[in-house]
């Protein structure tokens, strides 16, 4: 009687058998699927992460494997990782005093008891090769993030594996340097506000949403809950692609253009001798070009030597009586690591003619402020949005130049 009825049933919902024995396989394999796919990476140490936004991305081990095959557990994780994987740990700061934890292969590199983080962003880079540790850096992200940007574009070598954690406050600074993070594999990192926490693990040219990541927010506390990953993971994590940044030589190319010669760059009079003429020039809001004269010569002209939108420099050497290198920022569009670069190869009693055009202050940083300033700058910290200034100006002045101009707002004005 109960045979019959599961006949009937099959009957009913099926119509035959072989219908039946096609879903209950196709069952059988799902079920065996979503198993093995699990990911088996290990829980945090001692309890499960709190609950924020967490990418993690194509990962890395999966259960239903033999546990013979697996290593010891590392890193304070409850299972070991496959052959072929590495085990790691990383762990936010608490507040403003709890160090940061980053743990790979069982190698505590970062915590209470190692290298303490500090504010903001604190990073441990690895050889992808080797898994050796290349650099443990802070980054103190709350009051600038060109140091970072430059780190991360010129000394992290292609491919590398980056971990960052966390602590206190982090984004203060950290526009120019949230764009760049995406291309080691971040999403979450675009989200990161006021004392949220955040921990990543990328490699430089990872495809964005590649990385392990995850970021607590702060909500309505004081500070976020700490943020937390770990498990197990391969390299490489996913598609990479070089970035391919290459460190500027500005010393490598000293050809300089002349546009234009004019007697004393236009002055009625020719200089005392020991003097140089000279003749700066922002343009005319956005529809002209700067220029820059030296000893009669214009140097930075529209069209040449890639004058444009804005930092124009000249740097004049006294003592060849000569201009021997030029430099074109446009920190409008682009931070201003490469700005800093340039500032800091002017070298004890070299002159520095500098002229802005169109805007110049949308993302220059205060290092590159503070540069300026070093030169002789007395109204450099005031520059705002489309303010014009100029400066002639030297290494190894005392106090502040004598040439020196700003002109507030010009295009409303």
């Amino acid at each position: 009687m109960r045979c019959t009825c599961f006949k009937r049933l099959i009957m009913k919902y099926f119509g035959d058998w072989r219908t039946f024995l096609i879903w209950l396989l196709c069952v059988i394999l799902v079920s065996f699927a979503i198993d093995t796919y699990v990911m088996s990476q290990g829980t945090v140490p001692n309890k499960e992460p709190e609950v924020g936004k967490t990418s993690l991305a194509t990962s890395k081990t999966r259960i239903g494997t033999t546990a013979s095959k697996r290593a010891a557990p590392k890193c304070g994780l409850s299972m070991g990782c496959l052959p072929g994987t590495f085990s790691y740990y990383i762990k936010s700061g608490q507040e403003k005093e709890g160090s940061p934890v980053v743990c790979f292969e069982d190698n505590y590199i970062m915590g209470e008891n190692q290298q303490k983080g500090k504010r903001g962003l604190n990073l441990v880079v690895l050889d992808d090769v080797t898994k050796k540790v290349l650099f443990v850096k802070p980054f103190d992200t709350y009051e600038e993030e060109d140091p970072l940007i430059r780190f991360l574009k010129y000394q992290v070598p292609e491919k590398a594996i980056v971990i960052i954690a966390s602590l206190d406050e982090a984004t203060a600074r950290l526009a120019g340097a949230k764009l760049l993070i995406k291309k080691f594999g971040s999403t979450l990192i675009g989200d990161l506000r006021f004392r949220d926490s955040f921990v990543m693990l990328g490699q430089k040219g990872l495809k964005i949403a590649t990385a392990q990541e995850q970021m607590m927010s702060r909500a309505n506390g004081a500070f976020a809950k700490p943020a937390e990953i770990g498990g197990c993971t391969k390299f490489p994590m996913g598609e990479i692609t070089p970035l391919n940044y290459h460190k500027p030589d500005f010393l490598a190319n000293t050809t300089i253009e002349v546009a234009d010669f004019v007697e004393n760059c236009g002055l009625p009079k020719a200089c005392p001798t020991d003097t140089f003429a000279a003749h700066l020039y922002s343009g005319e809001k956005n529809k002209s070009g700067p220029k820059i004269c030296v000893d009669g010569q214009y140097i930075i002209y529209p069209g040449v030597n890639d004058a444009g939108r804005g930092f124009n420099i000249v740097i004049y050497n006294p003592k060849k009586k000569a201009a021997v290198r030029l430099g074109h920022f446009d920190t409008y569009a682009s931070d201003s690591s490469t700005l800093e670069m340039f500032l800091e190869t002017v070298v004890e009693g070299e002159i520095v003619l500098i002229v802005t055009s169109d805007d110049a202050s949308r993302k220059l940083s205060d290092h590159a402020r503070q540069l300026f300033n070093a030169l002789g700058s007395g109204y450099i910290q005031n520059l705002k949005l489309r303010d014009l200034w100029f400066m002639i100006g030297q290494k190894g002045i005392n106090g502040f130049g004598d040439f020196e101009q700003v002109k507030i707002n010009y295009f409303a004005n």
